[in-house]
Formats: C-alpha cells, sequence, structure tokens
C-alpha cells in the first residue's frame, strides 16, 4: 500500500526551506562585505591606499615604478617617499618598489609598522625593536639597540622612535637628539625634512627643528589624536574630525578647513590626504604629478 504525504508535512518542509535560505542571506550580506579603504599614504608626490582585501590603490607619475604596488596583494599598509614604497604584508614581511640598491628587507619579519625617510626605511617589530636599510651617512639606521619603542617615523637624515614609557628617541643627527631629551608622556612622532613633532597623551603636540616655514607653531593645537609632517609641513587630526595644519601649506594649496569626519590623514611633499569615516577619501594640495587624481577609486556608495 503506498502511503501519502500529508499536506502539513509539505508546508513544514517549505518553511524549513525558506528559514535555512533567509539564514544563508543574512550570512552573506554580514560576511561578504565589499573591500574598503584601510589607510591612506601621501608620499613624495603619489597618493596611495590599501583595501581591507589586501589590493592597493595608486594616483601620481607612471613614469616611476611606484605604480607596481597596484599588483601587490595582502598589503596590511604602505609607506612611500620620492623614489621607492614599502608594503607592509599581512604576514609582518615587507616588499619593495624601488630603484634604490642600498635597500633590502629580505630577512625583515614579524614586523608592524613601517616609515619611509628619503633614502631609508625604518620598521618596527612586533617585539620593539627597530630594523632599518638603506642610506645611512648620518647614522639614521643606527637602532639596532633600540628596545621597547611603540611607534617610529623616518625623516630625511634621521630616525624617531617613541619608546614604552613616553620618551623618545633619535638616531642620525645629533642635534635631533639633543632636542628631544625632555620631552615625555609622548605617544606618536612624526618627521618632516628638518623637523619632528611629538604628540602628547594629552593631545598636544611639540617639535623641534626647523621653522623657517612655519612648521613648529603647534602651540595652540589641542585634542590632537594623529599627527603626520613631512618636508616643512605639520598635519594635526583632532578629536572631532577636523584637520588643522602649519607650515607651508598656503603655498602648496593645502586647504583642509572644510574637511570633516576624518579619521586619518598623511602629508605628502605638497600634498595632504585624508580618510573619512565613510570611507570617502580627501587630497588637498599640489597636483603636478597627479597625486590628487582619485576619480577612480571606489567611493562608499560603490
Amino acid at each position: 500500500m503506498k502511503r501519502r504525504c500529508s499536506k502539513p508535512l509539505f508546508l513544514g518542509i517549505g518553511i524549513i526551506a525558506l528559514l535555512v535560505g533567509i539564514a544563508v542571506a543574512i550570512c552573506i550580506y554580514i560576511f561578504h562585505k565589499e573591500p574598503r579603504i584601510s589607510q591612506v599614504n601621501a608620499g613624495g608626490h603619489v597618493s596611495m591606499a590599501v583595501m581591507t582585501d589586501g589590493s592597493v590603490l595608486y594616483a601620481g607619475d607612471y613614469q616611476t615604478a611606484q605604480w607596481k604596488v597596484t599588483r601587490w596583494k595582502n598589503v596590511k599598509s604602505v609607506a612611500s617617499n620620492y623614489a621607492y614604497t614599502a608594503g607592509l604584508m599581512k604576514n609582518g614581511t615587507v616588499e619593495l618598489v624601488s630603484g634604490k640598491k642600498s635597500m633590502d628587507t629580505t630577512d625583515w619579519k614579524k614586523i608592524t609598522k613601517i616609515s619611509a625617510g628619503m633614502d631609508h626605511l625604518v620598521g618596527l617589530r612586533r617585539d620593539g625593536t627597530v630594523v632599518a636599510t638603506g642610506y645611512n651617512g648620518y647614522g639614521q639606521c643606527d637602532v639596532s639597540e633600540w628596545t621597547d619603542i611603540v611607534d617610529i617615523d623616518a625623516g630625511w637624515e634621521f630616525t624617531a622612535g617613541v619608546r614604552k614609557d613616553g620618551t623618545v628617541v633619535v638616531a642620525g643627527d645629533e642635534w635631533y637628539r639633543d632636542q628631544v631629551k625632555g620631552w615625555t608622556d609622548i605617544t606618536a612622532v612624526a618627521c618632516g625634512s628638518m623637523h619632528i613633532a611629538g604628540l602628547c597623551k594629552d593631545g598636544r603636540v611639540v617639535v623641534v627643528g626647523n621653522n623657517a616655514s612655519g612648521q613648529c607653531n603647534t602651540s595652540t593645537w589641542c585634542d590632537m589624536v594623529a599627527i603626520s609632517a613631512d618636508s616643512t609641513m605639520t598635519v594635526g587630526l583632532r578629536s572631532d574630525g577636523r584637520v588643522v595644519t602649519v607650515g607651508n601649506t598656503q603655498q602648496n594649496g593645502c586647504d583642509t578647513g572644510k574637511w570633516e569626519s576624518v579619521v586619518a590623514v598623511d602629508v605628502g611633499a605638497r600634498h595632504i590626504i585624508g580618510l573619512c569615516t565613510d570611507g570617502t577619501v580627501l587630497v588637498a594640495g599640489d597636483n603636478a604629478q597627479h597625486q590628487a587624481d582619485i576619480q577612480d577609486w571606489p567611493t562608499p556608495e560603490e
């Protein structure tokens, strides 16, 4: 005798199938998000952005080899200057696009941050030690004895590092080393061509060095959460998402007065790039090398 399936059974199976379909759709929505920009970099005369999927966007002079960063994968962050770009990979190693034969990062491992100077590259290891490669004519790569470092930045002829205790060490020009000896409660550093800025725990910014363009005039700054410096400019990101600048910014057309909701900022030789909370990227300043041509970069709506 053949048994007939009852209608309630068919109905129950249909409801289960519907619920499973809804659950799958929710999982896809939550876990399969489109890649977004996670880091921006203004190096020399180029602009770059790292996506959450590990790819890199580029804007600038395509006559240099730096555009080859667009071929990279699994990138965590980038650091660049006039003639080279370094990429910190998600596995802690560092790749280079450079014509500088003196640079070699083959043995670098467990790196958490990188910074590009004029002719030297610096890397911060997970254990608080520091490595450097490139030109060392001023001793800017003499960082092998540094320990307990939590932040680094590379200037033109020097390297600065923040210790866990809030003091600052400098490799390179001895003048800078002497000038930062009294600094305390520092959480981050930023180096220009001839000046060093330090972000204090209370949101103030202290600066030493050449002040010919006013790049050291930060005495009135407060509530800062991040800083950046390059060439003759110093840039600060306030806790309210606004960006302030000192130095040779007006001459370079770096007007950030209307910027809002910025969460990250970086300054190049003559331009500034900012990342907003919604994923929007802003650029101000010189565009002679097409470093501000980011029209093809993805927007939050995409």
